[in-house]
């Protein structure tokens, strides 16, 4: 409604403003929300024209971003992403009130109206719409904490805040350009690797989709030719030949990064999620694989194969096909 309201041509911003806020400092949580959720629409309506008002807005929404209300909070990321609407030069006027807003709203944990990571998901949003018109410059001290924040929403219980973590993961990816910020992001890249893998079969086709995606955004910093023609397989192709092809790269090309990514995929074993549990057994049947035939096979730790044998009694028949799988593969 507000936003409506806003997109009249004839309304006088400049009083609204004013009025509105009055509000922000209100006892009552009702009015702090409602005059932020206004604010926020002005600028999803590209309102104010003038660059000095949208700068009393961004100054109003950035201070409330530290609220004790949830919603307000959200309302306040909401806002500042909207400055996408003004164009790049405003944006990046803006970029470090904006960058501080969003990554404080990664990690906000609180709940709103009965539903979890609301703030974090608006973030993520935020973040979307700003990534393609900032200035690459601005963001590459920030591109890692942005990473390494979006890292617990890739296990949400959610299939969209999956897929929009992990689409966000690929669009950060995208912007590195630093070569300092490039080696801790290939890092990065290794110490998700693993989960990466699991939700290429993810029980949501979206989350599947947009994992395969992503891996044209980071195969650039990982600069390894096996594994572009790895992910070039058509969409389709059945997820235990993927991964062997995949895990025969990852073997010739990072094979001291094997143990590291078996004691990741070790913890997915007591997974909630059947479909995770099988697509780890056979994750790590094929790393096991690949590192009994590396220079160094005494470095495997010692625990994964008993572990994989103990799948075989997982009341899921899936998993337990899996885990037989990947005992052959051995």
């Amino acid at each position: 409604t507000a936003k409506c309201i806003f997109q009249s041509s004839n309304i006088n911003t400049k009083k609204v403003m004013e009025n509105l806020t009055g509000y922000l400092n209100s006892d009552i949580e009702a009015q702090r929300a409602v005059a932020a959720a206004s604010l926020s629409a002005m600028l999803e309506s590209k309102k104010p024209e003038k660059p000095a008002a949208v700068t009393e807005i961004v100054g109003h929404l950035a201070a409330k971003n530290s609220d004790q209300s949830a919603i307000v909070r959200i309302f306040c990321i909401r806002g500042l992403g909207s400055l996408v609407n003004f164009g790049p030069e405003i944006v990046n006027i803006h970029a470090d009130s904006v960058i501080k807003v969003i990554l404080s709203g990664l990690e906000d944990n609180s709940s709103a109206e009965g539903f979890t990571n609301i703030a974090p998901v608006e973030a993520m949003k935020s973040l979307n719409r700003i990534l393609p018109v900032i200035e690459h410059s601005r963001i590459q001290d920030d591109v890692m904490s942005f990473a390494m924040r979006l890292r617990p929403f890739f296990e949400s219980g959610n299939p969209v805040i999956r897929a929009t973590a992990f689409a966000l993961f690929g669009s950060l990816a995208a912007v590195v350009e630093k070569q300092t910020v490039k080696e801790t992001f290939v890092q990065e890249i290794h110490n998700v690797m693993v989960i990466l893998l699991l939700h290429l079969n993810d029980e949501n086709t979206d989350v599947s989709s947009t994992t395969r995606a992503i891996f044209k955004l980071l195969l650039p910093l990982l600069k390894s030719e096996s594994l572009n023609n790895a992910f070039s397989y058509p969409e389709g192709v059945a997820y235990g030949r993927h991964l062997r092809l995949i895990c025969s790269c990852l073997g010739s090309e990072y094979a001291e990064k094997i143990p590291m990514y078996l004691n990741l995929v070790i913890g997915y074993f007591r997974s909630e999620s059947a479909t995770l549990r099988a697509n780890a057994a056979l994750l790590a049947g094929n790393l096991l694989a690949q590192a009994s035939n590396s220079a160094n096979p005494d470095t495997v730790p010692s625990h994964v194969s008993p572990a994989v044998i103990h799948l075989l009694a997982d009341k899921e028949p899936m998993v337990r096909l899996r885990a037989a799988e990947a005992l052959g593969l051995m």
